[in-house]
């Protein structure tokens, strides 16, 4: 490798990584080296547009067009130089020459598109020689294509629009369709002819905003390099067991959870011991409140009988605003109402 050509991939690199006034220096290296070499003034001059110097940058576009005026970049970085000044014609006819020179260059054609002129005939999108590269713009296609090469067979496209509608995607013109985007994306075309890349062979009902986002997707695909991606494999914790009623607020202040399953028969039998052993040491003659859901009067032990009180077998369930009974299915929107629902069950005070 030569010593321009070295620092020309030097000044590229520097370039790159937005080290400017490096990139100058190495681009300047390459210069002296070779004083005509193409690369290294186009380079130059667009490290020192990125640099600030637009006049500098000009003037080494200028000696790369002197050197050989049938090269794009150096009309490109002409361009680019002349539009910073703000001279868009001048932008704009610096692009028109250098399309002339190379047709396919899109950079050039960007160039002249910000200048805003419209491009003269000779440099229009159409008027390219038999082996210039063109994009297909017809959908369902999208390929690159050489008009030299090109025949009614060519392509493969959808002549008729795509429609959108309640989350379906459907091709007009043959009904094709799919509910899954990238699926609809890889229907091909139903009929086949020349490549276009002209305006006109898009629909005229394609020009919504969405049908040109659908052919900018179909342009990415053609355009895309996929590469295998690792998949980090997940890691899951093993959940610590533990009994739900140690946690459960409910269970631990000791009221009836249907959530785990406790019930009113179910809580009062685990508290029967204790229950027992309190009441044993009362006075058979002491009223007590009796504790069944849904009677809680006063009783004395040594009146009460097998059908002495009326309650509730329960439990009670709480629901938005509703009071409901399980055991019978009796409900309530009102709390003192649901309080009046009489027992449905009879059996001795508790």
């Amino acid at each position: 490798m030569s010593a321009a050509s070295d620092a020309i991939k030097r000044g590229n690199e520097l370039l790159v990584a937005g080290e400017v006034n490096q990139a100058v220096k190495a681009f300047s290296d390459a210069v002296n080296a070779e004083p005509e070499h193409i690369e290294a003034l186009a380079g130059l001059s667009a490290a020192l547009l990125k640099a600030g110097q637009s006049q500098q940058a000009l003037d080494a576009a200028e000696r790369a067009i002197e050197v050989d005026n049938s090269n794009g970049k150096g009309w490109l970085r002409k361009g680019q130089a002349l539009l910073e000044h703000g001279n868009k014609p001048g932008a704009a006819e610096a692009a028109s020459q250098g399309l002339e020179c190379d047709p396919s260059n899109r950079a050039l054609r960007s160039l002249l598109k910000k200048t805003g002129v419209q491009a003269p005939s000779s440099v229009a999108p159409g008027n390219v020689n038999g082996n210039s590269i063109l994009t297909c713009k017809r959908l369902g296609c999208g390929l690159e294509y050489k008009e030299s090469s090109n025949n009614e067979n060519s392509c493969r496209y959808h002549p008729g629009p795509p429609l959108f509608h309640d989350g379906r995607q459907v091709w007009k013109c043959c009904g094709s369709k799919a509910p899954d985007f990238d699926a609809f994306l890889k229907i091909p075309g139903c009929k086949t002819g020349r490549h276009d890349n002209s305006k006109a062979a898009v629909p005229a009902a394609a020009s919504s905003g969405r049908v040109q986002r659908l052919q900018q997707h179909l342009d990415a695909e053609k355009e895309a390099i996929s590469a295998p991606q690792r998949i980090e494999p997940v890691k899951l914790e093993k959940p610590v067991e533990s009994n739900p009623r140690e946690t459960c607020p409910r269970c631990k202040g000791g009221y009836l959870c249907q959530e785990h399953g406790v019930t009113v028969t179910s809580y009062q039998g685990a508290k029967k011991q204790t229950k027992d052993v309190a009441q044993n040491n009362l006075n058979p003659s002491d009223p007590r409140r009796c504790k069944n859901l849904g009677c809680q009067q006063m009783y004395v032990p040594s009146e009460n009988s097998e059908d002495a009180c009326t309650y509730h077998e329960g439990p009670p369930q709480f629901h938005d605003s509703a009071k409901k009974w399980l055991c019978c299915g009796k409900s309530s929107h009102d709390f003192d109402q649901w309080l009046k629902i009489p027992g449905c069950k009879r059996g001795p005070h508790r």
